[in-house]
């Protein structure tokens, strides 16, 4: 019967339905959801995306996994459906948004393109979500060990990243491609290894145990080589904007220090914004000097002038106010921006790393518009950015409002990992991709069982 699925497409999706529905039933059934979520975990950083048929790809052995999860949870909710109602009202802006993907769905520019990414976005977001919040109400340690087994998977991938990048001699140019095949880019790499690094350090903080801290501290200095070695500038900067988070939950902030805060930054880029100015229009350093020393790296972000990366950046984000001009209300339709974004781009700031064509791409020169806020204002119009924002302030505003002395070590924890991206996707955006989904879902879900268990 595998001969037979792999030899003809429709008998495939025959066996694959019916797998997926046979398995997803016995995950419900005999309540496996703990085992194959750590299955899933673990198997996240080592996955492959592997062609079944011709144009067709399938992520080897995690997209089965994940089907399977949301069959499950899908059982859990039909026969559970008045408990899961009384849960619904914590999930309301993650439900608008939700919608807001069908609604842009509708309106798409490229309706087959958007459907089958928002089925895929929406397949990460709710399976994910929901596995980690679920299993974190029913067990207490359940993230704890999620993220652990994923660790173990990421850092195997690693090494053998590693040992890819001893066959170039350990060039430094070709550091975006070492971790090849487990991850597509080096720059998702590093934002899921943030993730990572922020857990080991808060729980190598809260420990009580001398034996545990010093492991936690163990895989932390691993997982700091790892985001070392990426070479990832914004995944840099991303960890001490968290340590500024944690620092802040831990210590009691509130909304009106956050208030504060917002008001003491304004007031100061404003007094100095000729100073601002200046370090955009003087720095010379460059991310892909492979002789730059990790500091120059990293100050490159400044560099607007003669960083082809970051010109390329204002590039796209230039397309991306285009086309918001041109379709403000409904936007293109998810995951079209690659296709439609061409036309909108500014002469003013092309290179030689500017697409002119979606089917033939310059080296080294991947990706969409490089903001998670710019994709859903280009993608879904003001209303999906709208939706984003909503989804991330009821976050904000949540947390901010428990009180210092119900702050558990989890809330503050996970909190600061998803602070990580809220700085790293102003110049990146991965949602997409199922490795780094699962971070960011799984520790929204566990960071909202805590705000359940602060109340």
């Amino acid at each position: 019967m595998l001969w037979l699925g792999l030899q003809y497409y429709h008998a495939w999706l025959l066996l694959s339905l019916g797998a997926v529905l046979l398995f997803g039933y016995g995950v419900y059934r005999f309540n496996l959801y703990y085992s194959f979520a750590l299955l899933l975990a673990f198997s996240l950083p080592l996955s492959v995306e592997t062609e079944i048929f011709d144009g067709i790809n399938m992520i080897i052995p995690t997209e089965f996994l994940t089907i399977i999860m949301a069959v499950a949870l899908g059982f859990k909710v039909a026969f559970n459906f008045q408990a899961f109602m009384l849960e619904l009202k914590q999930f309301l802006p993650l439900l608008f948004m939700c919608c807001m993907l069908v609604i842009g769905t509708l309106f798409s520019t490229q309706f087959f393109v958007s459907l089958k990414y928002s089925l895929v976005y929406l397949l990460y977001l709710i399976t994910f979500f929901g596995l980690v919040y679920y299993l974190s109400r029913k067990q207490k340690q359940a993230f704890h060990y999620l993220i652990s087994a994923y660790t173990v998977g990421i850092l195997l991938s690693f090494y053998w990243s590693l040992y890819h990048w001893s066959s170039w001699d350990f060039n430094a140019v070709t550091i975006p491609k070492i971790f090849e095949p487990f991850y597509a880019d080096h720059t998702i790499f590093a934002a899921s290894s943030s993730f990572l690094f922020v857990y080991w350090l808060g729980k190598a903080i809260y420990s009580q145990q001398v034996r545990q801290r010093m492991l936690y501290i163990l895989v932390l200095c691993v997982v700091a080589v790892a985001i070392r070695v990426s070479t990832s500038r914004a995944a840099f900067l991303s960890l001490p904007f968290a340590m500024v988070v944690f620092y802040m939950v831990k210590t009691g902030f509130k909304k009106r220090h956050l208030v504060y805060m917002l008001a003491a930054l304004s007031g100061g880029l404003l007094f100095f914004q000729d100073r601002v100015v200046q370090a955009f229009q003087s720095n010379n350093y460059n991310s892909r000097d492979e002789y730059a020393s990790l500091v120059e790296r990293t100050a490159s972000v400044t560099n607007v002038q003669t960083d082809v990366s970051n010109v390329e950046r204002i590039n796209r984000w230039v397309a991306a106010l285009n086309m918001f001009a041109e379709k403000p209300l409904t936007g293109f339709g998810p995951g079209t921006f690659q296709f439609q974004y061409i036309p909108f781009q500014d002469a003013r700031y092309k290179n030689r790393l500017t697409v002119e064509d979606a089917h033939h791409i310059p080296e080294n020169s991947g990706g969409t518009v490089h903001s998670e806020p710019l994709l859903y204002l280009s993608e879904l119009g003001i209303f999906g950015l709208l939706s984003w924002l909503i989804l991330i302030f009821s976050w904000v505003h949540q947390v901010f409002s428990v009180p210092k002395a119900h702050r558990s070590a989890g809330l503050i924890i996970a909190f600061a990992m998803l602070s990580t991206y809220l700085f790293h996707g102003f110049f990146n955006n991965f949602l997409n991709t199922d490795k780094f989904a699962f971070l960011f879902w799984g520790t929204a879900g566990y960071l909202l069982s805590e705000l359940k268990n602060a109340r």
